[in-house]
Formats: structure tokens, C-alpha cells, sequence
């Protein structure tokens, strides 16, 4: 093998073992997989998940191979693995300050290559169509009701494209759960359902949402194509960066984790 191929298969195999070890930097890949950023709101988390987990779910991914449905499988496990961190607050919290994510995860890149060609923005645009009065919707309210014991105006803001109008109807789905005897009723519950605490609410997220910048399907599609060209052009800077220092020194490039 010529001096310079050898060069390149070394660097970039140092470089995949960069991405893939959070201990060589501030670990974003939970947030790079779902196609977010770290300022992310709960509400943008379940939203990323839930479109990403439509279009790239094992089943509804067609004729496929043995050898790709089992990638397809497997990333789709790693999919729900920064779900479930990123959408628990003290699970979250502690991947942000130590990168730690209770378990090694040596299959990230696999599922992040698998992941980031498939979201498009029609994606975007027929889940926004679709998750309104959904299975989808009543799964993630039932979730967010046991988090924070029944409080709406707490749920209203983890519940993707939720708007101040859809209190009632969340009161009214609730309602019937806890008749169905499928639901505890709560104190926050009855407390936030009154009719004159629902007008505080409103009015309270009205005003709240005026201060944000507006979450519309085309500021969500921009911040996975800003993500996914800063993902790329921070990998080719790497790459570069690691072959001119590697080729001018002329020197093997090692880890002290040892090799790959």
C-alpha cells in the first residue's frame, strides 16, 4: 500500500473512533442522530423522534435484504436509545454535563449514517398533517400526564405542534381515560382542568410563545439541514486537519485507547 493510502485509512479510521468515543470530546451525538441541537426543547425532541421513527421504522422500510434489515434494526434501537436519554430530564442532564449514557454504544455511527439521508421535508410537512389526534399524540400525552402528575400547563409543553386550543381537547381525552377507569385522576389534574385555571394557561403560553421565534415546519427543516451541513463540514475539517499533520510528520497517529 503506497505511504499516502496508508495515511488516509489511518486518519480516518482515527477519525471514526473520534466520533464514536465520548471521552475525546463533548459528546452532541444523541442530539446530531435526531437531527437536533442541544438548546432542543423537549417538545422538538418528541416532534424529531416521532418523524424520524415514521419514515425509518424496520417494518415500513420495504424489500430489504437480510444484511440491511438488520442494520435498519439495529439503528433503529440506537434511534430509540437518544430518545429515551434526551427526552428524560435527569438522564439528559447528565449526558450534557458528562456525555455519559449509561452504556457504551459502539453502534452510533452505523445508525448515524443509516439516519441522516433519509428525513426529508415532505417528512416534516405529512407528520405535522398526521400527529394531530393520533395514536402517536394520545401515547405522548398518556407519557407527559404520568411525568408531571396530571398538570396541563406543564404537558402543553412537551406535546409536539400543541397550541393553546388544544387544552380542551386534552382535558377531553383525559376526562375519558379516568372515566374508563384506563387513568388516575390527579389533584393537579382537577386543579389545572377548572375552567378559569384553562383561561390562565392559554393566556400564559399565548404570551410565552410570542417571545420564542415561531417553530414552523421550515425553521425545524433549516435546523436539520444547518445541523447536518455543519455535521459534515466539521468531519471534513477533521479528516484534513489529521492528514496534513499526519503527513508532515511522518509519524503514525495513535490513541491511547488503543487501536480500533
Amino acid at each position: 500500500m503506497k505511504y499516502d493510502d496508508c495515511c488516509r485509512a489511518e486518519v480516518r479510521k482515527c477519525a471514526r473512533h473520534f466520533l464514536k468515543n465520548p471521552k475525546m470530546a463533548k459528546s452532541k451525538r444523541l442530539y446530531e442522530l435526531l437531527g437536533i441541537d442541544e438548546n432542543a426543547t423537549t417538545r422538538d425532541i418528541v416532534k424529531a423522534y416521532r418523524i424520524t421513527a415514521l419514515k425509518t421504522h424496520p417494518d415500513k422500510l420495504g424489500q430489504l435484504s437480510e444484511e440491511d434489515r438488520q442494520v435498519a434494526k439495529e439503528s433503529f434501537i440506537q434511534l430509540q436509545h437518544a430518545y429515551d436519554i434526551l427526552r428524560d430530564e435527569e438522564k439528559r442532564r447528565n449526558y450534557d454535563l458528562y456525555g455519559w449514557e449509561g452504556e457504551e454504544d459502539a453502534m452510533f455511527s452505523a445508525a448515524y449514517e443509516f439516519y441522516k439521508e433519509r428525513i426529508k421535508e415532505e417528512d416534516i410537512v405529512d407528520f405535522s398533517k398526521t400527529y394531530k389526534e393520533s395514536k402517536m399524540e394520545q401515547d405522548d400525552l398518556l407519557e407527559f400526564y404520568a411525568k408531571h402528575d396530571g398538570n396541563l400547563s406543564d404537558i402543553l409543553l412537551y406535546i409536539p405542534l400543541s397550541d393553546a386550543k388544544d387544552l380542551k381537547r386534552f382535558v377531553n381525552f383525559f376526562n375519558e381515560k379516568i372515566t374508563n377507569k384506563e387513568l388516575e385522576s390527579t389533584k393537579a389534574f382537577e386543579d389545572s382542568s377548572q375552567s378559569d385555571k384553562l383561561k390562565t394557561i392559554e393566556k400564559k403560553y399565548k404570551k410565552m410563545m410570542k417571545k420564542e421565534s415561531k417553530a414552523s415546519n421550515d425553521d425545524l427543516v433549516a435546523q436539520i439541514m444547518a445541523n447536518k451541513n455543519r455535521r459534515e463540514n466539521a468531519f471534513s475539517s477533521l479528516i484534513e486537519n489529521l492528514e496534513s499533520k499526519y503527513k508532515r510528520n511522518r509519524v503514525s497517529l495513535s490513541l491511547s485507547v488503543g487501536a480500533e
